[in-house]
């Protein structure tokens, strides 16, 4: 799971009421074979990496994060294989394996996506909205690792970004991460799979997910 982050920013007493629906990320439903590993609803801001959250940022309302994981890094072989990198790690054995994935799944699975976490968070304003996803695709830019590449969508102004989990391991996952400001809302999106997994994989899932936020209450 991602690890505790004490930079958390929560609304102001004064924020205004939330309108951003849970129904806004996506569910188990939406990617059939997986499973919720991660979930935080009407959240503080996160400081997670690549999706920026710092310490000084106002303007935040409310958001809400959730994380699925594709059951076939259940199976007894890549559990197994998990397992024993986490207790290389010294994390402790759990009901789901630690993320993010490495080793024999990743390599075998090699065009399939296998983690799938979405934010979406609210804030007093546009320019707010906007100020919050500067920063977030500020810090993925900071990455060498990560290609950015344009990703066109009415309406919003997003930015996308491919490349390794970690570089310097042979057997880590391939992501794509996605910045989207619609109106005074901010979606993030971390697609991980195998290292040969496509963007034609994962467009139509963020596609859906922004259409999605772009129907919500303003």
């Amino acid at each position: 799971m991602w690890p505790a982050d004490e930079r958390r920013i929560q609304p102001a007493p004064s924020a205004p009421a939330c309108s951003l629906p849970v129904s806004v990320l996506a569910a188990e439903k939406d990617l059939p074979g997986f499973v919720k590993n991660d979930e935080e609803l009407n959240t503080g801001l996160p400081g997670r990496p690549g999706f920026g959250g710092r310490p000084s940022f106002t303007g935040y309302v409310c958001g809400h994060f959730r994380g699925l994981l594709n059951r076939v890094a259940l199976t007894p072989a890549n559990r197994k294989d998990e397992d024993r990198h986490a207790a290389k790690l010294n994390y402790p054995h759990g009901e789901l394996p630690y993320v993010p994935l490495v080793g024999r799944v990743v390599r075998t699975q090699k065009t399939a996506l296998l983690e799938f976490y979405e934010g979406a968070y609210q804030f007093r304003s546009p320019a707010e909205a906007r100020q919050f996803a500067a920063g977030s695709i500020g810090s993925n830019r900071l990455d060498d690792a990560l290609k950015e590449f344009p990703y066109r969508v009415p309406g919003t102004e997003a930015v996308a970004f491919s490349g390794a989990m970690d570089a310097e391991a042979r057997d880590a996952e391939h992501l794509y991460r996605i910045v989207a400001r619609i109106g005074r809302s901010v979606l993030t999106i971390s697609a991980q799979g195998g290292q040969e997994l496509s963007w034609s994989t994962v467009r139509p899932m963020a596609g859906t997910l922004v259409a999605r936020l772009q129907q919500s209450p303003p």
